[in-house]
């Protein structure tokens, strides 16, 4: 019996000190590398903090960019208010201003207000769809970066220009553990900076380009080149008026920029002492508590980044949206029937084409205001018609179109075609007198009528204008392969 349990704590005992033998030797290495550790774990993090700064920063200019690049396809439309929609750009994104200007700098601002761009000779030296930095935006002293997009008009070069505050800060900036002491840079490829932390007092900043005062830092200077370029991120400890300094930079994704976090070296060295002492007593537990802390930020990232997709799709949501209707606008609806259609070139769909009949008179007799209360009535009727994943969109004054997608037989093309037509059976408007529109509709069946969006709607609109010869208030398709369906 006691061979038995000797050789039970034979076989115990030798795995547990191999593995005793293993861990100390693990410790004794950690501890010699304690030291450079502990400076690439606190350059990390501060890296991680530049990143981040970046990152939002960058995001911010991108919805301000993306909804910008959106409305350029709006504003050559007649009829379009470009004050209306430069205020929505305002409203739904970081930019603080927004101005429709001609190629000499004669504009308009989101107020309605007539603007003149000083400086639109920089602005428009880059081309479109540039980011342009501005000292000063040339009409409110506010430092910015300014997005630059053309807008399409054969024979009369316009832009849209966006500003966005160089001083609104991302959350990371206010957010951070970072010592209070501690200065944050966008700078350009020329090492000027742009703008800088507004509560950080600096002692150290003589001028402006900080690079220029590093000139005697050769190799650091090229290392930070070569790592920049490459998109990495990394750090340098430089002395600037007499004081040591841990410059940590990341690269911007936008014009060759970069972010710069200037931290006092003291600091860093205290950090990484209370790193080193830290990993040397607890080393089990810092491995731990570094996966958790891992695992802690890739789960804030990906809240943020469902937020942020989130927000930027409600963004966009609400710049495909016409307002008085609720329903799709003009681009919109296009793009979406387009992009389907180049999806599904065999797939059979449907697409209407409704205009509502005499609607001028509608107008003319019950005014302006009630007109629109006919469109608004429709908008919300239509849509619980069809399906979700149908495409319906108010494409001009009083007109709409429908694309119904995976429509298989002729039985289910006549059957949604009279629902259609009987839609204005029951179609009534007006909150106390109640008024009955009617509507010419016509119809195209994709791809016999026509293989893309331009074919399909002309077939579509040469339907329509057959059901407005006959005598309006029916429904008729293309070359007439099927009877009108009177809407009685």
């Amino acid at each position: 019996m006691r061979e038995e349990q000797r050789r039970i704590i034979t076989q115990l005992a030798l795995p547990t000190v191999a593995l005793f033998l293993v861990f100390l030797g693990l410790i004794i290495h950690f501890n010699t590398q304690n030291g450079k550790l502990a400076q690439t774990e606190v350059e990390g993090d501060i890296i991680v903090v530049a990143q981040r700064y970046s990152a939002e920063l960058y995001h911010k200019m991108q919805i301000m960019s993306g909804a910008a690049r959106t409305l350029t396809a709006a504003l050559p439309e007649p009829g379009i208010s470009i004050p209306e929609l430069l205020a929505s750009l305002c409203l739904n994104t970081p930019a603080y201003m927004a101005i429709y200007s001609d190629s000499a700098g004669n504009g308009i601002n989101q107020r309605g207000e007539g603007v003149h761009i000083s400086n639109v000779g920089m602005l428009l030296d880059g081309g479109a769809n540039t980011y342009v930095h501005l000292s000063d935006d040339g009409l409110t002293d506010t430092p910015a970066i300014a997005h630059v997009c053309v807008v399409d008009i054969p024979g009369d070069d316009h832009w849209l220009i966006s500003y966005y505050p160089l001083d609104d800060a991302p959350e990371s900036v206010r957010r951070t553990d970072l010592d209070h002491n501690v200065l944050y840079m966008l700078m350009d490829n020329d090492g000027n900076i742009m703008v800088s932390s507004p509560d950080y007092q600096s002692n150290y900043l003589k001028e402006e380009n900080l690079v220029g005062q590093l000139h005697s830092y050769h190799e650091e200077l090229q290392m930070m080149e070569q790592k920049l370029n490459g998109s990495q991120p990394g750090g340098m400890k430089v002395e600037l008026d007499g004081e040591a300094r841990s410059l940590i930079y990341a690269p911007f994704p936008l014009n060759n920029w970069y972010i710069m976090i200037g931290v006092d070296s003291a600091y860093v060295d205290r950090m990484e002492k209370q790193e080193g002492e830290f990993a040397s007593n607890t080393f089990i537990h810092f491995a731990i508590i570094i996966a958790a802390y891992i695992a802690l930020v890739i789960l804030i990232n990906i809240v943020s980044r469902v937020r942020n997709t989130a927000k930027t799709k409600e963004l966009m949501e609400r710049v495909d949206t016409d307002l008085l209707t609720g329903l799709l606008n003009k681009v919109a609806a296009e793009n979406k029937i387009s992009e389907y259609l180049a999806a599904n070139p065999t797939e059979q769909g449907i697409l209407y084409v409704l205009d509502i009949d005499d609607f001028k008179k509608i107008n003319d007799t019950m005014g302006h205001a009630f007109g629109d209360e006919v469109l608004r009535s429709m908008g919300r009727q239509l849509s619980p018609l069809f399906r979700a994943s149908d495409i319906i969109g108010r494409i001009g004054g009083d007109e709409f179109c429908i694309m119904l997608k995976n429509i298989d037989t002729d039985e289910i093309i006549i059957k949604e075609s009279t629902k259609v037509a009987q839609f204005f059976h029951d179609f009534k408007c007006g909150e106390y007198t109640k008024y009955s529109a009617t509507a010419s509709v016509g119809a195209a069946i994709f791809p016999r009528d026509g293989k893309n969006f331009e074919a399909i709607y002309k077939a579509a609109d040469q339907a329509l204008y057959m059901a407005k010869k006959r005598g309006k208030n029916q429904l008729a398709f293309y070359h007439d392969s099927h009877d009108a369906i009177v809407i009685n």
